[in-house]
């Protein structure tokens, strides 16, 4: 029996992105065949280890599964994009992280930007991805990352209320400091439409999936 071949292929680490990811691919371009996957112990390692060799070859244990059935894989999680980004092409698959252009459109339209993350293992690999971009666009941007306190705990007790007015309270606190501000993470993204500041406020989510759309037609 031929393998079905997915259009887009999403790896997450957790439950709450399939919902976020399908309504998005919905909206944008309803007609393409996805498939979700869950694997929380991919973050939970990240936290532990850091990205190491082991969590390397986990991730690139499902990317190759993967990519023999998929066109394009988007990897859902900032804290574990860089291997995604390191492998890009896979069996003729497109390997991406989600955050990548997020991070081209920050360092393009902001000039002082603020990264905020919930999670303290999501800066750094966040930090490294926008130097990057930063260096590809010959961007002058000033970068500032920030941890919002607390903010994880509600998320790890399903509290999503009291996580999002964490992230809303820090983005409105620093609206005059800065001129944009990135959501380093996709569990972050609700916040956009629940705060209403002068800047722009920006996530992965709705820009890595057009990303990925695009890629279907490359």
């Amino acid at each position: 029996m031929k393998k079905v071949k997915y259009d887009i292929s999403f790896i997450h680490t957790g439950q709450i992105h399939i919902e976020k990811f399908g309504s998005l691919v919905a909206e944008l371009s309803p007609n393409l065949l996805i498939n979700h996957i869950v694997d929380e112990s991919l973050l939970t390692h990240a936290q532990q280890f850091g990205v190491d060799s082991i969590l390397k070859s986990n991730l690139v244990a499902q990317l190759e599964a993967l990519s023999l059935v998929s066109k394009v894989i988007v990897v859902t999680c900032s804290s574990i994009g860089g291997i995604a980004e390191e492998i890009d092409n896979l069996n003729g698959c497109k390997v991406q992280r989600v955050d990548q252009a997020m991070a081209d459109f920050a360092v393009e339209n902001g000039n002082d930007i603020l990264v905020l993350a919930a999670l303290e293992s999501t800066l750094e690999p966040t930090r490294e991805l926008l130097l990057k971009s930063l260096a590809k666009h010959n961007s002058k941007s000033k970068l500032t990352l920030c941890r919002v306190e607390n903010a994880w705990e509600y998320f790890l007790a399903g509290q999503m209320e009291q996580y999002y007015d964490q992230i809303s309270a820090a983005i409105t606190s620093n609206e005059t400091k800065y001129d944009l501000i990135v959501l380093a993470q996709a569990s972050m993204s609700e916040v956009q439409n629940h705060v209403n500041v002068s800047i722009p406020v920006i996530s992965s989510p709705r820009l890595g999936v057009k990303r990925a759309i695009k890629a279907l037609t490359i």
